[in-house]
């Protein structure tokens, strides 16, 4: 049975649970040196803790479906640079025209422009790893992936900052 719910509707056990498996993946990627693909896998982390977050703090996307604006939770991964950006600033940006009512992590890793940009560089790694054309098979050092799992790491954390604040 397919879920068509934006990752923003899951209930807590649902939103813990997707997590869990997104991290036992990674991590036994990352073991098992498939090192590209953990990052991938770390990505989908930081994307769906930004997803939730965004849900509870009401950032909603403007999205084009046929030929009617809609306006919902259902962040596209390409939105998702400007769904960090709504959650560690209140500011709009791209798709995100409803930037909710996030108070910023506290105690943040990174600021604004600095998450942004990390959440940038996650993203196009992701997409790297799972469509681009590559001489080898992993194309990074394993010190360059641990520096990116790391990244990945610390958006997550202030991230789940943000749902420690959720009302």
């Amino acid at each position: 049975m397919k879920d068509d719910r934006a990752i923003a509707d899951y209930s807590r056990a649902e939103f813990d649970a997707l997590r869990s498996r997104l991290m036992d993946a990674r991590d036994t990627l990352r073991a098992g040196n498939r090192l590209l693909q953990s990052v991938a896998r770390a990505y989908y982390v930081v994307y769906v803790t930004a997803s939730y977050a965004a849900g509870k703090h009401g950032v909603k996307a403007t999205h084009w479906r046929g030929r009617k604006e809609i306006v919902d939770q259902k962040f596209s991964h390409n939105e998702f640079v400007d769904v960090v950006w709504a959650l560690y600033t209140g500011n709009k940006r791209g798709n995100v025209q409803h930037p909710g009512g996030s108070p910023g992590p506290t105690s943040a890793h990174y600021n604004g422009t600095e998450a942004y940009q990390q959440a940038n560089k996650l993203y196009h790694i992701r997409v790297e790893a799972d469509y681009g054309a590559s001489l080898c098979v992993e194309p990074y050092t394993r010190d360059r992936i641990d520096e990116l799992l790391k990244t990945a790491t610390k958006l997550t954390e202030d991230l789940e900052r943000l749902l420690c604040s959720y009302p």
